[in-house]
């Protein structure tokens, strides 16, 4: 409960400070410049792959000695995955250098000199390079033993500082780099916090420790679907990046997206909460496991559609206000906050299944589906882009998605739970069938604000009538689970 309260309240502050920024960096800078700092974004994203799936194989690792407090079998795990890090840590920092160099040959930008585009992204690379070199493993740790709401306080204090020192020196009217140096100053005062916090706290780490390579053996099938979730979150920009040739549909990409994804970083965080709760249990009580699964999957659900059905509805007029005065290109384009919102309704519907797979540490024998999702996603966008643009990698996204949602859900099933399928797909074309009736009845509405407060006014009742919505759905059709979750709830 402190892990949910603590990761809402920072992400909270997080959509506010993310919300701010980029209509800052719009006004003062202009769309293009907006399409860079999220298109480098990008990119330094997919450095996460030179974690090679430790990260992940290391904290389904971790799951069941920090169950037991077994702190010989941590401290063995975390050296085997510290030899990694040091190891890749280098190649980190030279692939920051190539990147400055090769990003201004290829993109160019009329407001953008290659220097301050090479300077921008040696600041923000050597920021992630030093949180990857001194704490990454630490972090799986705090969270294999549920200390989420340590996380949370730190990202939202970094999240203030920088955003903070970037609003100041826009204030200031100084120059795009001095912008951006705020990233690389504040992420080296958070490297220095979390190695006084481990010395004082987790002193027991120094302990001698054989590492444990075999308990980290899964890294190259967990690298798979690593890469497949980055190609999921983040392809989309690069493509638009590279096949586009014009940043300012970047921009437009990367305002929306922005705001459902603020939406699905708050589910995250809710779910991260409880995560290592539900990963320690599967390593300790199987049957018990099955049952709360159930309630997972469908808070999940429910959870998403509601979110995601309210942020339907409220996109465009909220987008109108945000983008009030930037003329540089139409952000409103028509069916963009339906594709949007499937690829989130679609990743919530699977987010259950995602776990289990990962509580279970099958990796490798679902690194082929997880390839699949991977091939589809950018064969379908490569192949629409160049003749439907920003629909064409949406487009992609949502038939890769369609696929391994539907894989996941047969594969845990069958393989994980040994149980039908038939529950997962109910769930799914109720919330579904709700989802599309609210569509078309809001579709004629032409709903609009003049305010930021009217169109939170407007939003209230909104959230209220999906809500209610949902809720009398689930009554009539998950009575019995939701009656054991009350009284599990209650005991």
């Amino acid at each position: 409960m402190v892990n949910i309260a603590a990761g809402t309240i920072s992400q909270l502050v997080i959509i506010l400070l993310g919300l701010l920024l980029p209509r800052l960096f719009l006004v003062r800078f202009g769309s293009e410049t907006n399409g860079f700092i999220n298109s480098i974004t990008q990119f330094f994203s997919y450095f996460t792959l030179f974690e090679a799936g430790v990260g992940t194989a290391t904290l389904q690792a971790l799951y069941g000695p920090a169950a037991r407090d077994d702190r010989q079998r941590i401290a063995d795990i975390l050296a085997a995955a510290s030899r990694f890090y040091h190891r890749t840590g280098i190649c980190y920092l030279g692939a920051v250098c190539l990147l400055a160099v090769g990003y201004p040959l290829f993109v160019s930008a009329q407001d953008i000199s290659p220097v301050t585009m090479a300077l921008v992204i040696l600041l923000q690379g050597c920021g992630g390079a030093i949180s990857y070199l001194f704490q990454g493993k630490y972090l799986i740790l705090l969270r294999a033993q549920g200390k989420n709401y340590l996380i949370s306080l730190v990202v939202t204090t970094v999240n203030v500082a920088i955003s903070g020192g970037r609003i100041l020196m826009m204030l200031l009217g100084a120059p795009l780099v001095a912008v951006q140096a705020c990233f690389f100053v504040v992420h080296v005062a958070q490297m220095l916090f979390y190695q006084w916090y481990l010395k004082k706290n987790y002193g027991w780490l120094a302990m001698r420790a054989e590492p444990d390579y075999a308990a980290i053996a899964q890294k190259n099938s967990v690298l798979v679907h690593q890469f497949s979730t980055l190609v999921f979150n983040n392809t989309d920009v690069i493509l638009l990046t590279v096949l586009g040739g014009d940043l300012k549909i970047v921009s437009v990409y990367t305002i929306y997206n922005m705001i459902v994804s603020m939406c699905r970083v708050l589910i995250n965080q809710i779910n991260e909460g409880v995560a290592f709760r539900l990963g320690q249990l599967y390593q300790t009580d199987r049957e018990r496991y099955k049952r709360y699964h159930n309630y997972f999957e469908l808070f999940n659900i429910t959870l998403g559609f509601c979110v995601f059905t309210t942020a339907y509805v409220l996109l465009v007029p909220f987008i109108r206000l945000y983008t009030a005065g930037v003329n540089d290109i139409n952000y409103i384009l028509p069916y963009l906050p339906l594709l949007f919102v499937l690829v989130q309704l679609i990743s919530s519907s699977r987010q259950a299944a995602a776990c289990l797979i990962e509580f279970a540490g099958h990796f490798e024998s679902t690194k082929r589906r997880s390839l699949m999702e991977t091939g589809i996603n950018l064969a379908v966008s490569i192949v629409l882009i160049p003749r439907w643009g920003i629909y064409g990698v949406l487009a992609g996204t949502i038939a890769a998605l369609a696929y391994r949602a539907n894989d996941m859900v047969l594969y845990t099933q069958k393989h994980i739970l040994e149980e039908k399928p038939y529950r997962t797909y109910r769930r799914w074309a109720v919330h579904y069938l709700i989802f599309f009736a609210v569509c078309l009845v809001t579709g004629r509405l032409q709903l609009c604000a003049a305010s930021y407060g009217r169109w939170v006014l407007m939003a209230i009742p909104v959230t209220l009538a999906v809500a209610a919505c949902y809720a009398a759905a689930n009554l009539l059709t998950e009575y019995k689970t939701l009656k054991q979750l009350f009284h599990t709830l209650k005991k």
